[in-house]
């Protein structure tokens, strides 16, 4: 077959929407797509009216909003996205829908390879969750990449100032918030090195987590959601993963990860090991999540090879996208129980649980093993919950303050 090289954009447009169509994408996603290749086929118009490679890269580089006039993460996604898709029908004759990772570049200084290298092994051999192993990961080869443009090329050049000058060119693209996230995953990376310089270069750059109230639902809340749970207006995917939140505090990442071979039907239970921490822990299975469990894998799950208990509804069947498909679902089932809008997530309902645990008398260590927290400690936090508790620690007034 002989490599084309241009054809016209409205057949490539064609293409990619019949593809997306017969592949069983929901509408609205196809919608989605129409307007970027929309956006796409009035770009290539103003040459020729046939697409081209080239003219492909020209688009995927228009990434400035129109509206606020600075770059646009959505655009970046949609257009690259959007010229992947025809780049494919333009080689090969169809539309490769496959999900394609973004491949690393590597560091040019074998001295900052083999040190990253070590990094990942000491990661791996203390069993980090994957998530957090990327998290440092991306942080050390980020310092690294910024080092050698630099000029710097050997371990024994990096100082504690270039990590100062580093932070602070991050801390012009980053809020304060991602900045803290982005040091908690630096940090670790720099005591690997042994370098106290390198550490003295975090030392005037600590960032306090704000401590904030934790909100808990109310019993009116809880019946509102469990009666619309019980109604038959919601999906029984969507009725199994409010409930996994509910009854037993799982984080979203849990319950994304959560396989079929982790229900042990006959021993009434539920097994896996937390991404976050590797812990791993036992659930019972309750009879209310047992039966919202079946119910879906039975009669609603899509037939896929993905070994993942909770999948996407529409094309392709592929596991939920982290923690917004497990929100997605849960605003979805608290609008319709009347919560006020935002008041939601995994997270809500996490600390639900703990601070109700709490008001039962539930210690604090029992209340961490529940939950799967590495420090027992950090179960403290929910006091802020427990009125009655935190009126029993109050000091009386001096009677000197009083007169």
């Amino acid at each position: 077959m002989v490599e084309r090289t241009a054809v016209g954009v409205d057949e490539v447009v064609d293409a990619v929407l019949g593809a997306l169509r017969g592949t069983g994408y929901a509408e609205v996603t196809v919608i989605r797509y129409r307007t970027i290749l929309r956006r796409l086929a009035r770009f290539c118009r103003q040459y020729s009216g046939e697409y081209t490679r080239e003219l492909g890269m020209l688009f995927a580089a228009q990434t400035t909003s129109p509206r606020s006039g600075q770059f646009s993460l959505q655009r970046w996604f949609d257009h690259g996205r959007c010229v992947r898709l025809a780049d494919s029908y333009l080689l090969t004759g169809r539309v490769d829908l496959s999900m394609q990772k973004t491949v690393e570049r590597p560091l040019s200084s074998p001295a900052f390879r083999d040190l990253l290298s070590a990094w990942d092994l000491d990661m791996s051999t203390r069993r980090l969750a994957a998530s957090t192993s990327y998290q440092c990961h991306q942080a050390a080869r980020c310092f690294l990449a910024d080092v050698e443009a630099r000029g710097v090329r050997t371990v024994d050049g990096l100082t504690g100032g270039l990590v100062v000058a580093f932070l602070a060119t991050l801390g012009g693209s980053l809020s304060p918030a991602g900045l803290r996230s982005f040091i908690a995953a630096f940090r670790p990376f720099c005591k690997f090195t042994g370098r106290d310089d390198l550490v003295a270069g975090l030392a005037g750059l600590r960032f306090e987590r704000p401590r904030l109230i934790i909100p808990v639902l109310s019993v009116a809340e809880t019946d509102a959601i469990f009666r619309v749970m019980t109604s038959g207006v919601i999906s029984a995917r969507d009725k199994a993963i409010v409930l996994l939140a509910l009854t037993f505090g799982l984080r979203a990442a849990d319950i994304v990860a959560l396989r079929i071979e982790d229900i042990d039907w006959r021993g009434e239970c539920i097994d896996l090991v937390q991404t976050k921490t590797g812990n791993p822990v036992r659930l019972p299975l309750l009879p209310a999540v047992g039966n919202a469990l079946s119910d879906y894998l039975l009669g609603e799950r899509p037939a896929t090879e993905m070994r993942a208990v909770f999948v996407r509804t529409g094309a392709p069947y592929i596991a939920l996208c982290g923690h917004s498909g497990v929100y997605a679902v849960m605003r979805r089932v608290f609008t319709r129980a009347g919560l006020v809008p935002g008041r939601c997530g995994a997270r809500l309902t996490r600390h639900n649980i703990a601070s109700r645990m709490l008001v039962a008398g539930t210690a604090t260590p029992t209340i961490s093993a529940v939950l799967g927290h590495v420090d027992p400690a950090s179960a403290d936090r929910y006091l802020s919950t427990d009125a009655d508790r935190l009126r029993a620690l109050v000091l009386p007034l001096p009677q000197a303050v009083l007169a």
